[in-house]
Parts: C-alpha cells; structure tokens; sequence
C-alpha cells in the first residue's frame, strides 16, 4: 500500500472508530480507552455542544469545558465524556465561524477540531486539545 493510500486508510479508519464512540453508550470504558491509545496526538473532527463549562483550580481565565457529542439533546446522554482542560476561551479555542463571540456557552453547538491527549481511567474522561471551534 502505497503512502497516500495508508495516509487515507489511517484517516478513514479513524473516522470509522470516532463514529464508533460518538455513539457508544458506555462512555467508561475500554472502547474509549482504546480510541485514546490508537489516535493520541491525531486530529479528529466532529459535531458536538458544550455541555459544562468549569473554572479550573480557581482560575477566572482558565476552563475546563466539556464537550458533549452531537447535538445538545437532554434525553440523549451518549458518547464519550470529552473535556478541553484547562483552557482560556479566547486565545485556546480558535473560535471560527460567522458573529464570533466573546465567550462560550452552555448549549453551544460546535464543529470541534482537536487534537487526541489521553484517556484518564479515573475520571473517564477523554482529554481533548483544542484546535478549533467552530459555530454552527
């Protein structure tokens, strides 16, 4: 397989495992786990929302975001519990799209851009890098 095809290959699967987990159910587990070890330091994109927004340690500048899968829907609590940690919503967001605001809020719709981190077994949480976000 040539580089190009192994390149679009790795892209495709990665594709097929994010779907995967976006709609998986069981969010603490070993499916998570394993997308986290395959994909740390990918990109990855999907449609999502913030869920919850947090301060970090104290901080007034500084978040802990949560990022919801899929549209904002109370009724539908699936995929993986996805966190931009520590982060300040200006600068670290890379905000894209028509009438940016100045901040973020609880049931935003996103078009997340990230970078793969980690999966913390003990918080179940999977550690997101943000790249951008875009409105939508």
């Amino acid at each position: 397989m040539g580089t190009i095809a192994a390149a679009a290959f790795g892209a495709l699967q990665c594709t097929v495992d994010l779907a995967r987990i976006l709609r998986a159910k069981d969010t603490s587990g070993q499916l998570v786990a394993y997308f986290a070890g395959q994909y740390a330091g990918q990109s990855i994109q999907f449609d999502g929302h913030i869920a919850a927004i947090n301060n970090h340690k104290g901080y007034e500048t500084r978040f802990d975001i949560f990022i919801g899968a899929r549209d904002c829907d109370e009724s539908d609590g699936g995929g993986p519990n996805l966190q931009f940690r520590d982060v300040n919503v200006v600068s670290a967001l890379g905000l894209t799209g028509p009438g940016i605001p100045d901040t973020v809020s609880v049931p935003d719709s996103r078009r997340v851009t990230a970078v793969v981190e980690e999966f913390e077994e003990r918080t179940c949480l999977l550690l997101l890098d943000p790249v951008s976000t875009e409105i939508r």
